[in-house]
């Protein structure tokens, strides 16, 4: 065989490959597609889902005229994920409504977003009312974080402190009625879960 025959062969067989490469790679992808692919789509649907712990908010104590002597007061912790693909197109819109809710200026809020340590959270405010809240959900921003806490209040201040007890940080009676009823004041925690979806 001459050297242009064989140069001609080996060209011949590297074609042959170059042209069974992509029929191996489709039979490769069927068998993902039928052996794996439920394990996949599950395993995707479990990577989309966030699951959080919502804290459950502690029952009232009341006197014998109902009136209430303990109570738990909703506050919101409002946090951004800067990352979410939609929120750029509202930011400097975002950063100026907060600004005006708050009293705290707008390039506040961008130096904490500017200067986050971790690249998809930032806490931008503590302690938001209700009716904050409220008004924060409205706007439907993408990326806001609404994370919900409870502190105790005593409506009636010191009167029958005594009595009534305190709670701890993380909420559990540590004296008074606080401690001795406990555990029915405790409401059971829930779990919410999330779903992100991307296009």
């Amino acid at each position: 065989m001459d050297p242009r025959d064989q140069m001609l062969a080996r060209t011949y067989v590297v074609l042959t490959l170059l042209a069974l490469l992509p029929l191996g790679i489709a039979v490769q992808m069927s068998c993902v597609y039928v052996q794996k692919g439920p394990s996949l789509r599950e395993q995707g649907r479990d990577q989309a889902q966030t699951r959080a712990q919502l804290p459950a908010m502690r029952g009232e104590i009341r006197d014998r005229e109902g009136r209430v002597l303990a109570t738990s007061v909703a506050r919101y912790d409002l946090a951004l994920d800067p990352k979410v693909d939609e929120f750029a197109a509202k930011a400097e819109w975002f950063y100026d409504q907060l600004a005006d809710l708050t009293g705290r200026s707008d390039a506040f809020y961008r130096r904490r977003v500017r200067s986050r340590h971790s690249p998809r959270y930032v806490r931008l405010r503590r302690n938001l009312t209700r009716a904050q809240t409220k008004t924060v959900r409205g706007w439907d921003v993408p990326g806001v974080i609404l994370t919900p806490r409870f502190a105790r209040h005593y409506p009636h201040g010191e009167t029958a402190a005594h009595v009534l007890g305190h709670v701890g940080a993380n909420g559990d009676g540590l004296a008074g009625l606080e401690l001795q009823y406990d555990r029915p004041l405790k409401a059971a925690s829930t779990r919410h879960s999330t779903e992100t979806r991307f296009a």
